[in-house]
């Protein structure tokens, strides 16, 4: 009965194997081989379609059947070559309106020299392999310096369409246009040819549609496959996120951080900072901690800190206005005359997440040891925990472990809440204002005061589920059993009573 499908198993593996043109390994099946024919089995996974280099090696190219691979290919190659594009172009490590997708952005040998020829007006340089992504200098610009991938930028435009119509315009407004280049905010034209610009310099900008909206357009100012030509204006650009939308906080990473989290407003933070003005440290602090929110500071650490990861450091360029003296942590000397930017090296280290049990900040719980597992106790078990009371001058008057159902009212409202969020084995800090303190229940005070801080230890607790409400029939859970399975009516079991 198996036999039929043995043989379907070694065709499979014959049809992998053999050569369907026939033959031992010799000049036609070698790709190096100028006589190479391609064989049925590599014409249909694409190894035939070789570029032999004439140095040392070849690299090899697949075909994609479908095109929606071949999207994903050339987006694939835009991306990988974009940086390489704009530095060959100019010098810069580079990658504009959003817009197409598709274009194959390879660096051109012939546009690194054009590149490289003499800096002046009517120099038209090419930035793409076929020469049709290009810029023509109308206007030189002052130094050598170019933007660097993540600046911000500021720049006025004029865009036109192939028979002169004005699509849009930034002089019209008014209003320079600003940007983070090479973070894909602008169609990609846009983010190689800003990348070689300099400081005041003006070029007409050509983008086909490849580098612009691709052969959807941009509807209704912006038809299919159009080639789009811009006048544009570098005015500036300054290093960094811009992370107040005036260019008064600039940040600028210098280590990256760890995973994906940021601290939020009520966490304690541990951070490193110097600050500089004209190039001279004027104070600076190692591993302080502060609360985010709450501990006075420069507004621009807030901004910043709000946006960073574990372990990370940055550059700050910062305005006095996001800066002022006298304003808490990071304040610069005082002057007659304020300094026009402000420089601080920031590092978060780390922080401890402080929760808000009630959203109101009544109740405020910062884990202090991890518990185990993922279970938490839920109202109606048995719960015990050690819990030490303390008012906020520091005098102790609670000190004990206790055992009670959780939700009787046998305890705080606010120690309740927390409890809820707390593992078996875990260590918390739980601040409590007074209308979470109800008297005549464990954890208050025994006077009016404003809030209390408890250090509470979980220990254990027992699950009670309900069987039979009307009968008040209980089970509360000693030891844990095994498996997932329980007995069934009227099926044989075993016990101990």
């Amino acid at each position: 009965g198996h036999f039929p499908a043995f043989l379907l198993v070694m065709a499979g593996a014959l049809l992998y194997m053999v050569d369907f043109n026939g033959g031992a390994p010799d000049a036609k099946s070698n790709p190096r081989s100028p006589n190479h024919r391609p064989s049925l089995r590599s014409s249909l996974l694409g190894e035939d379609n070789r570029n032999i280099d004439s140095s040392t090696s070849y690299q090899r190219h697949r075909h994609f059947p479908h095109p929606r691979f071949e999207q994903g290919r050339r987006q694939y190659v835009a991306k990988r070559d974009v940086f390489s594009l704009a530095r060959r172009a100019s010098g810069p490590n580079a990658l504009g309106l959003a817009g197409g997708g598709d274009a194959d952005m390879k660096a051109a040998d012939g546009g690194a020299k054009e590149a490289s020829d003499e800096y002046k007006a009517g120099q038209v340089v090419s930035l793409s392999e076929d020469g049709s992504l290009k810029k023509e200098i109308l206007k030189v610009g002052e130094g050598e310096s170019t933007p660097k991938r993540g600046d911000t930028v500021f720049a006025h435009y004029v865009g036109k369409l192939d028979d002169g119509t004005i699509f849009d315009s930034s002089r019209e407004r008014n209003e320079a246009f600003r940007f983070p280049v090479g973070r894909g905010r602008v169609i990609k034209g846009w983010d190689v040819g800003i990348m070689t610009m300099r400081k005041g310099e003006i070029v007409k900008l050509t983008c086909p549609p490849l580098y612009a909206y691709g052969a959807r357009g941009s509807p209704p100012k912006i038809p299919p496959e159009a080639t789009l030509h811009f006048e544009i204006e570098l005015l500036k650009w300054v290093q960094g996120d811009d992370l107040t939308g005036d260019t008064g906080v600039m940040k600028k990473i210098l280590l990256k951080g760890d995973k994906w989290q940021s601290p939020k407003e009520g966490d304690d933070i541990t951070i490193s900072w110097k600050g500089r003005v004209d190039g001279k440290e004027f104070a600076s602090a190692e591993k302080q901690v502060v609360s985010l929110g709450k501990t006075k500071m420069v507004e621009a650490f807030k901004r910043a800190l709000l946006k960073m990861k574990k372990k990370e450091k940055c550059l700050l360029t910062v305005t006095p206005q996001y800066a002022a003296a006298d304003n808490g942590i990071g304040s610069p000397p005082t002057a007659s005359t304020p300094p026009e930017t402000i420089e601080y090296e920031l590092t978060l280290h780390t922080w401890d997440p402080i929760d808000d049990m009630t959203g109101d900040g009544g109740v405020l719980k910062k884990v202090v040891k991890k518990g185990e597992g993922w279970k938490t106790p839920k109202e109606g078990d048995e719960v015990s925990l050690r819990v030490l009371g303390r008012k906020m001058n520091g005098d102790q008057y609670l000190n004990d472990s206790v055992t009670f159902i959780l939700g009787d009212g046998s305890i705080c409202s606010g120690l309740s809440k927390s409890l809820v969020r707390m593992k078996k084995g875990e260590n918390s800090q739980i601040k409590v204002k007074s209308q979470y303190l109800e008297e005549n229940r464990i954890g208050h005070p025994g006077e009016n005061v404003t809030e209390v801080l408890f250090d509470v230890v979980v220990e254990k607790w027992a699950e009670i589920s309900v069987i039979d409400a009307e009968m008040g029939c209980k089970k509360k859970i000693l030891k844990s059993g095994t498996g997932y399975e329980s007995p069934k009516d009227r099926g044989h079991v075993t016990v101990s009573i």
